[in-house]
């Protein structure tokens, strides 16, 4: 599940996001999973943008930590902030999302909530305010939904638990679940 995961965070950066890999990409993929590498780091810029996206496999935290992935967008110095998201002129030029893939076909009542508080305040994976998602294959894993979009029924953004979107789960399925 967590290299099929990884398939499909690149599939999205390049295929929905328009982001452009670096030339060594697929090697540096294919290298690092089959030696198992300690930590893989893979390019992806939007020269329009003026964005690289950075996509981390195994990266080692400070607190010594392996989450899944890591993911960091950054904002080149060519562009302000303020030209491409008005709402984050407060915020800084990075932002990175910790995911971890975690396949189970069932989650308990509140599980799913509670391996996320797990990841944040046991694991410490929300370092330099990273946000920390898990990603899940099982729908129906929040019960009541946490979103009231259908495209959001099975996921959670982190918009109920007043952290502010800085965690949560969402639903990566290969079945095409729900």
């Amino acid at each position: 599940y967590e290299r099929w995961c990884l398939v499909r965070i690149i599939s999205v950066l390049i295929e929905d996001l328009k982001f452009a890999p670096k030339v060594d990409w697929q090697s540096r993929v294919i290298d690092a999973v089959r030696s198992n590498a300690r930590s893989t780091r893979l390019s992806f810029s939007r020269e329009d943008l003026h964005m690289e996206a950075v996509l981390e496999i195994q990266p080692e935290l400070r607190n010594g930590r392996r989450p899944d992935f890591r993911l960091t967008f950054r904002q080149n110095d060519t562009c302000q902030a303020s030209d491409i998201w008005p709402p984050m002129q407060s915020y800084s030029t990075e932002r990175a999302l910790v995911l971890d893939a975690k396949f189970r076909s069932r989650w308990g009542y509140d599980a799913l909530a509670a391996t996320v508080r797990d990841l944040v305040d046991k694991k410490g994976y929300d370092e330099d305010d990273a946000r920390v998602f898990i990603l899940h294959p099982r729908a129906f894993a929040h019960i009541p939904a946490t979103s009231p979009l259908g495209w959001g029924t099975h996921c959670d953004y982190g918009h109920r638990n007043l952290v502010d979107h800085c965690e949560g789960a969402i639903l990566l399925s290969p079945d095409g679940a729900p």
